[in-house]
């Protein structure tokens, strides 16, 4: 049974309302007829007994998805690195959804349009957009775990694929954008070339690398010798 309580302020008299029932939290509301809240109060309770939510709040088996988001960035023996690109991942997905938006709120359309507007308009890499898919996936499991209904509305998408680095760029992140590679009449894949010039090039500033001959030339280190790997 509600409890109507009556309250005297500068600009007049309003009633509170106060909703109280076993197994829910109570709810409160303030109107400037005594009627008014009658009629509310009888609305509520009928609706609560129903299972319908207050205005703004998730039904059962729902949550928001920066809540769930939030538990798996608490989850316990994650590191600092993983904590913190989990939190670079939820903003960008915030940024794109709202702070306020619901587990049910997202379709698998939704995520689709995302995929398209993370690639397409921020220009974004594969690795990021994997890493915030991940992060949606990651967040609905847990979700699920506290109690919501929900699947994950990525889960039937394909991902961006990620672009395989070629020998150049593998070489050019360990030597440096010195590293200038003749590709003329030569028959080696990328893998036995990126092996065979590796170990020369690890400890070494500038070199030039002929992949017809197989040699691994200094531009400038320990003189000016040529090493012909084996």
């Amino acid at each position: 049974m509600a409890n109507i309580r009556t309250r005297k302020r500068k600009k007049g008299t309003v009633y509170v309302a106060e909703i109280r029932i076993a197994g829910h939290r109570s709810e409160t509301g303030t109107f400037d007829k005594k009627s008014e809240a009658y009629a509310w109060a009888e609305r509520r309770e009928e609706e609560i007994r129903k299972g319908i939510p207050a205005e703004g709040e998730p039904a059962p088996g729902d949550m928001l998805l920066d809540e769930a988001m939030k538990y798996v960035i608490s989850t316990p023996g994650k590191s600092e690195n993983t904590r913190r690109d989990y939190l670079t991942s939820r903003r960008q997905i915030l940024k794109y959804f709202g702070e306020d938006v619901l587990l049910s709120g997202i379709t698998t359309p939704d995520m689709a349009k995302y995929i398209r507007h993370r690639t397409e308009i921020d220009g974004v890499g594969a690795s990021k957009i994997r890493a915030e898919l991940t992060m949606i996936r990651m967040s609905y499991q847990k979700a699920r775990e506290l109690g919501s209904t929900f699947e994950s509305p990525e889960q039937h998408l394909p991902r961006p694929k990620l672009r395989r680095k070629s020998v150049e760029d593998r070489l050019r992140k360990v030597v440096g954008e010195a590293v200038i590679i003749d590709r003329s009449q030569t028959q080696l894949a990328d893998d036995k070339v990126f092996a065979i010039a590796y170990g020369e090039v690890t400890l070494l500033k500038r070199v030039r690398i002929n992949l017809q001959k197989k040699v691994v030339e200094l531009l400038s280190d320990n003189g000016d010798k040529e090493r012909y790997p084996t």
